[in-house]
């Protein structure tokens, strides 16, 4: 039994280029996937209320048992919120590059149609997007509510203007942690170095908390980082409870932690785009 061959003529004029992606290729498969991953997960919500018990709720004890003392809850919470926020970057988001590249997960989600680029990318907004939720707008937004209700603080425009400006500096603190995270999970290969460089940086802001001269102090929620003022008798108070209470000024600090941020972004791709995984 014989079999026929049949020649196919191939006229590759009738080919075409085609454009991948781009640097972002594969970009919106992996937020759909991210963004899915942190609605189901447990761990971002428990994140959230524990920051309302933790910040708030020490703030709430507290202003309830100083028995009417000027500043003490415009005093704890931003410092309360302020740690916190150290301490969630050093037990959760240090771990989001480093516990990929260790479990071999980046490696596996590279080799689809996926850059390096648009892999980070991922990462940053979808921890960016949890944490302004769960450790900003939310307890901030309860902060004020808890200050006007108790009388520490008037319900005006300048208050309302005051508390979003507060949400936006403090935003730029919680990304100084959210980069300086990828930056470190790009660098090192395992947790224990991250976490090393995240608390020694930590214990370096409490240290100069109040060393910084104010017109430059990134720590706006320090106390005694507001201006002086002569005719509050109260606790010492912090740049952003001055701005809760309606004295509507910015220093340089957003702008010192803006840098930083920039700079930690473009390491951690540089980084990331050359290490092997």
């Amino acid at each position: 039994m014989s079999s026929k061959t049949e020649k196919i003529f191939i006229d590759f004029k009738d080919f075409h280029p085609t454009k991948s992606g781009g640097k972002f290729q594969g970009l919106g498969n992996l937020l759909r996937t991210e963004i899915s991953r942190w609605r189901h997960s447990i761990t971002w919500w428990l994140q959230m209320f524990a920051v309302i018990i933790f910040a708030n709720g020490i703030t709430f004890m507290a202003m309830l048992s100083s028995g009417g003392e000027e500043g003490i809850g415009l005093m704890m919470f931003p410092l309360m919120s302020g740690i916190f926020v150290s301490l969630s970057a050093m037990t959760m988001i240090q771990g989001a590059i480093v516990k990929e590249k260790v479990e071999g997960t980046a490696a596996w989600v590279l080799s689809k149609p996926v850059t390096r680029v648009a892999f980070m990318t991922s990462k940053f907004i979808t921890n960016c997007i949890s944490m302004t939720l769960a450790l900003v707008l939310l307890p901030w937004i309860v902060a004020y509510l808890m200050f006007t209700g108790m009388g520490e603080i008037p319900v005006n425009a300048d208050t309302l203007t005051g508390l979003f400006l507060a949400m936006g500096i403090f935003w730029f603190y919680c990304m100084f942690w959210l980069t300086m995270a990828l930056m470190l999970g790009s660098i090192f290969k395992s947790r224990r170095p991250v976490m090393y460089g995240m608390v020694i940086v930590f214990f370096l802001f409490i240290g100069t908390g109040n060393l910084i001269p104010q017109a430059f102090n990134p720590l706006s929620f320090w106390p005694g980082t507001a201006k002086p003022d002569p005719s509050y008798t109260g606790q010492p108070i912090s740049m952003i409870s001055d701005l809760l209470l309606g004295n509507l000024y910015i220093n340089w600090g957003p702008v010192v932690f803006g840098v930083c941020c920039i700079l930690f972004l473009a390491i951690a791709f540089i980084r990331f785009s050359k290490v092997e995984l």
